[in-house]
């Protein structure tokens, strides 16, 4: 349950009307209105206020806990400094430095360069819509943001789901020709082989925030199995799509922990893409007979390329294409076209 949800339940549990808790907190009633339709949220004094108003902590009434027990001001406070933490962190991982947050978030926010230099500056810009902002900006899950969820990133599983992948891709091209789908392997593919050989896959695209390009990373939740062959089969169609697209494919292996911390949407891909210090060290493009690249596993390039025909995720790329090439021609000043993407 979300703080806005929580606070409404809670008032009306109570029988206090928005004007009577206004009153107590020396707020205005269009104030507590948007605390309660989630379009405001309330800095770490009012937040205390409330909750010492009601006789309930700080965790529930953020939705954080389903135990209403009062905590002590320093555990508000750290919860409040958590906050900011979190908040921040989304942009410094997506390489914008606390001194260029105010430039990069939109106007509409009215942020300068004094608004992040400590944290109570920063939690006086803090509400609801800002974090909703910030989540839909760089798709990290706004239930993390406020503390309530150990999921950074919002859940992406394509296993049985090509045709969601198709889609996305398609969108992201949109906002970046140059979209990048990161390979992460851990193990020896061998498919006849049964041992642990898994892929996990971060996409990378850059977007305009503010005039101001944005590295963004998307990691998967779907973990490939490489020994079985519906999975392997998925994972070849996903490189068919991004060449026939193309979108650039880089290979990389990466030590199993590291992996899990990807497909568990617990880090960002930043953290670990950082720590590897070589180039390339496996093509995906190879798995998919593309000219100038080493062919591997060709004995079953065919069954693969009828599975591909069987699941019409060709057709529907096509289909998904001329939907956005109409969409193009719609728009009055049109830049792009089919062969843009």
């Amino acid at each position: 349950m979300s703080f806005f949800e929580r606070l409404k339940m809670i008032r009306e549990k109570f029988g206090v009307s928005r004007d009577d808790l206004a009153t107590h907190l020396g707020l205005s009633y269009s104030t507590i209105s948007k605390y309660e339709d989630g379009t405001r949220t309330p800095d770490i004094d009012n937040l205390e206020k409330i909750a010492d108003y009601f006789g309930i902590s700080v965790e529930y009434l953020l939705g954080k806990s389903e135990v209403q027990q009062i905590t002590s001001p320093d555990s508000i406070f750290s919860e409040m400094k958590n906050l900011v933490d979190r908040f921040v962190s989304v942009f410094e991982n997506h390489k914008i430095s606390i001194t260029q947050i105010a430039n990069v978030i939109d106007p509409k926010f009215n942020m300068r360069i004094s608004d992040f230099k400590d944290y109570s500056s920063i939690l006086k810009k803090l509400d609801a819509e800002l974090l909703t902002w910030t989540s839909d900006t760089f798709g990290v899950s706004e239930k993390w943001l406020y503390g309530v969820d150990s999921y950074i990133y919002k859940e992406y599983d394509f296993y049985k789901h090509i045709h969601s992948f198709i889609k996305l891709i398609v969108e992201l091209k949109k906002v970046d020709r140059y979209v990048t789908v990161v390979f992460l392997k851990s193990g020896m593919l061998q498919p006849d082989k049964e041992h642990d050989q898994y892929i996990v896959m971060v996409i990378k695209y850059k977007k305009d925030t503010n005039g101001h390009r944005t590295q963004c990373y998307l990691p998967i939740a779907t973990t490939w199995d490489w020994s079985h062959w519906r999975s392997r089969y998925q994972a070849k169609s996903i490189m068919f799509i991004c060449n026939k697209l193309k979108v650039q494919m880089d290979g990389y292996d990466i030590n199993e922990s590291d992996r899990q911390k990807i497909r568990n949407l617990k880090v960002f891909p930043q953290t670990i893409l950082n720590k590897i210090n070589s180039g390339y060290t496996w093509y995906p493009e190879c798995y998919i007979s593309v000219e100038g690249f080493t062919p591997l596993e060709q004995e079953e390039l065919d069954s693969v390329i009828q599975y591909i025909k069987d699941e019409n995720y060709m057709v529907y790329l096509e289909d998904e294409l001329k939907r956005i090439n109409k969409e193009f021609k719609n728009e009055s000043n049109n830049k792009h076209n089919i062969d843009n993407l």
